[in-house]
Protein backbone atom coordinates (compact mmCIF):
# COMPACT_ATOMS: atom_id res chain seq x y z
CA UNK A 1 0.00 0.00 0.00
CA UNK A 2 1.03 3.57 -0.59
CA UNK A 3 2.46 5.36 2.37
CA UNK A 4 0.53 8.50 3.35
CA UNK A 5 2.78 11.46 4.01
CA UNK A 6 1.92 14.27 6.38
CA UNK A 7 4.36 16.63 4.66
CA UNK A 8 2.42 19.66 3.40
CA UNK A 9 5.40 21.91 2.76
CA UNK A 10 5.42 24.15 -0.35
CA UNK A 11 8.10 21.98 -1.93
CA UNK A 12 5.76 18.97 -1.79
CA UNK A 13 2.43 20.63 -2.56
CA UNK A 14 3.13 23.33 -5.17
CA UNK A 15 3.25 22.49 -8.84
CA UNK A 16 5.49 24.72 -10.93
CA UNK A 17 4.59 25.44 -14.54
CA UNK A 18 6.80 26.61 -17.35
CA UNK A 19 6.35 30.21 -18.42
CA UNK A 20 3.82 30.66 -21.23
CA UNK A 21 5.03 31.32 -24.75
CA UNK A 22 4.38 34.93 -25.78
CA UNK A 23 1.58 35.50 -28.25
CA UNK A 24 2.44 35.77 -31.92
CA UNK A 25 -0.08 38.53 -32.27
CA UNK A 26 -1.75 41.03 -29.99
CA UNK A 27 -4.77 43.25 -30.55
CA UNK A 28 -3.93 46.90 -31.15
CA UNK A 29 -6.60 49.62 -30.98
CA UNK A 30 -7.61 50.61 -34.50
CA UNK A 31 -6.61 54.05 -35.66
CA UNK A 32 -8.67 56.65 -37.52
CA UNK A 33 -7.30 55.42 -40.87
CA UNK A 34 -8.58 51.86 -40.26
CA UNK A 35 -11.84 50.49 -41.59
CA UNK A 36 -14.38 50.83 -38.74
CA UNK A 37 -16.33 47.81 -40.04
CA UNK A 38 -13.43 45.55 -39.02
CA UNK A 39 -13.92 46.38 -35.36
CA UNK A 40 -12.14 48.43 -32.72
CA UNK A 41 -8.89 46.42 -32.91
CA UNK A 42 -6.40 45.26 -35.54
CA UNK A 43 -3.88 42.45 -35.25
CA UNK A 44 -0.34 43.35 -34.25
CA UNK A 45 2.71 41.19 -34.99
CA UNK A 46 6.23 41.52 -33.60
CA UNK A 47 7.92 40.78 -36.96
CA UNK A 48 7.18 39.92 -40.61
CA UNK A 49 7.99 36.23 -40.10
CA UNK A 50 5.33 35.79 -37.43
CA UNK A 51 2.87 37.71 -39.63
CA UNK A 52 3.43 35.44 -42.64
CA UNK A 53 3.41 32.30 -40.46
CA UNK A 54 0.10 33.27 -38.87
CA UNK A 55 -1.43 34.07 -42.27
CA UNK A 56 -0.32 30.76 -43.79
CA UNK A 57 -1.45 28.76 -40.76
CA UNK A 58 -4.84 30.47 -40.61
CA UNK A 59 -5.47 29.95 -44.32
CA UNK A 60 -4.50 26.28 -44.16
CA UNK A 61 -6.77 25.66 -41.15
CA UNK A 62 -9.69 27.38 -42.86
CA UNK A 63 -9.04 25.36 -46.02
CA UNK A 64 -8.91 22.11 -44.04
CA UNK A 65 -12.16 22.86 -42.20
CA UNK A 66 -13.93 23.98 -45.36
CA UNK A 67 -12.93 20.84 -47.26
CA UNK A 68 -14.02 18.67 -44.34
CA UNK A 69 -17.39 20.38 -44.28
CA UNK A 70 -17.70 19.99 -48.04
CA UNK A 71 -17.10 16.26 -47.79
CA UNK A 72 -19.82 15.91 -45.15
CA UNK A 73 -22.24 18.06 -47.13
CA UNK A 74 -21.56 16.20 -50.37
CA UNK A 75 -22.06 12.87 -48.62
CA UNK A 76 -25.46 13.93 -47.26
CA UNK A 77 -26.47 15.44 -50.59
CA UNK A 78 -25.49 12.28 -52.50
CA UNK A 79 -27.40 10.11 -50.06
CA UNK A 80 -30.52 12.26 -50.39
CA UNK A 81 -30.35 12.33 -54.20
CA UNK A 82 -29.95 8.58 -54.48
CA UNK A 83 -32.67 7.54 -52.05
CA UNK A 84 -35.35 5.67 -54.02
CA UNK A 85 -39.05 6.37 -53.47
CA UNK A 86 -40.63 4.48 -50.58
CA UNK A 87 -42.61 2.23 -52.90
CA UNK A 88 -39.60 1.14 -54.99
CA UNK A 89 -37.44 -1.85 -54.09
CA UNK A 90 -33.93 -0.82 -52.97
CA UNK A 91 -31.06 -2.10 -55.09
CA UNK A 92 -28.06 -1.47 -52.83
CA UNK A 93 -25.45 -1.90 -55.58
CA UNK A 94 -27.21 0.65 -57.78
CA UNK A 95 -27.62 3.06 -54.87
CA UNK A 96 -23.93 2.76 -53.93
CA UNK A 97 -22.88 3.54 -57.51
CA UNK A 98 -25.28 6.50 -57.60
CA UNK A 99 -23.93 7.87 -54.32
CA UNK A 100 -20.32 7.55 -55.48
CA UNK A 101 -21.12 9.32 -58.75
CA UNK A 102 -23.04 12.14 -57.02
CA UNK A 103 -20.37 12.51 -54.31
CA UNK A 104 -17.57 12.87 -56.86
CA UNK A 105 -19.60 15.36 -58.91
CA UNK A 106 -20.29 17.41 -55.78
CA UNK A 107 -16.62 17.51 -54.73
CA UNK A 108 -15.41 18.85 -58.09
CA UNK A 109 -14.10 22.35 -57.53
CA UNK A 110 -14.46 22.41 -53.75
CA UNK A 111 -10.70 22.82 -53.25
CA UNK A 112 -10.64 25.95 -55.38
CA UNK A 113 -13.77 27.33 -53.73
CA UNK A 114 -12.42 26.60 -50.26
CA UNK A 115 -9.06 28.22 -51.10
CA UNK A 116 -10.90 31.34 -52.29
CA UNK A 117 -13.04 31.28 -49.13
CA UNK A 118 -9.93 31.05 -46.89
CA UNK A 119 -8.22 33.86 -48.78
CA UNK A 120 -11.31 36.09 -48.58
CA UNK A 121 -11.77 35.48 -44.84
CA UNK A 122 -8.11 36.28 -44.08
CA UNK A 123 -7.67 39.24 -46.41
CA UNK A 124 -9.30 42.03 -44.37
CA UNK A 125 -7.88 41.22 -40.91
CA UNK A 126 -4.37 40.52 -42.19
CA UNK A 127 -4.24 43.46 -44.61
CA UNK A 128 -5.14 45.85 -41.80
CA UNK A 129 -2.70 44.21 -39.36
CA UNK A 130 0.34 46.03 -38.04
CA UNK A 131 3.82 44.54 -38.16
CA UNK A 132 6.45 46.10 -35.94
CA UNK A 133 9.54 47.70 -37.42
CA UNK A 134 12.40 47.24 -35.00
CA UNK A 135 15.24 49.69 -34.61
CA UNK A 136 18.42 48.45 -36.24
CA UNK A 137 16.78 45.56 -38.04
CA UNK A 138 16.85 47.16 -41.47
CA UNK A 139 13.51 45.41 -42.01
CA UNK A 140 14.84 43.94 -45.24
CA UNK A 141 12.08 41.39 -45.82
CA UNK A 142 10.75 41.71 -49.39
CA UNK A 143 12.59 44.97 -49.86
CA UNK A 144 10.87 46.72 -46.97
CA UNK A 145 13.60 48.94 -45.76
CA UNK A 146 13.62 52.25 -44.09
CA UNK A 147 15.87 54.26 -41.90
CA UNK A 148 17.51 52.07 -39.30
CA UNK A 149 16.52 54.42 -36.50
CA UNK A 150 12.78 54.15 -37.26
CA UNK A 151 10.48 52.37 -34.86
CA UNK A 152 6.85 51.85 -35.72
CA UNK A 153 4.49 49.67 -37.69
CA UNK A 154 4.01 48.63 -41.28
CA UNK A 155 0.59 47.54 -42.51
CA UNK A 156 0.11 43.91 -43.44
CA UNK A 157 -1.09 45.02 -46.87
CA UNK A 158 2.37 46.47 -47.54
CA UNK A 159 4.10 43.20 -46.66
CA UNK A 160 1.66 41.19 -48.79
CA UNK A 161 2.10 43.58 -51.72
CA UNK A 162 5.90 43.32 -51.53
CA UNK A 163 5.66 39.55 -51.16
CA UNK A 164 3.47 39.31 -54.29
CA UNK A 165 5.87 41.54 -56.22
CA UNK A 166 8.87 39.44 -55.24
CA UNK A 167 7.17 36.16 -56.22
CA UNK A 168 6.41 37.34 -59.77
Amino acid sequence: MAEISDDYSPEKTLITFTKPIPLLRVPIPAGPSDDPELGPYVLGFPNPTSFLTALTTTQSKLLEQCESGSRVGCSISASNKCTPPWWKRVDFKEREECEEREYKACLVGTTEKCAKFAEDKCSDPFRSARVRKIRGSGFGLFGLSGRDDEVGYVRGSEILRRKDESSI
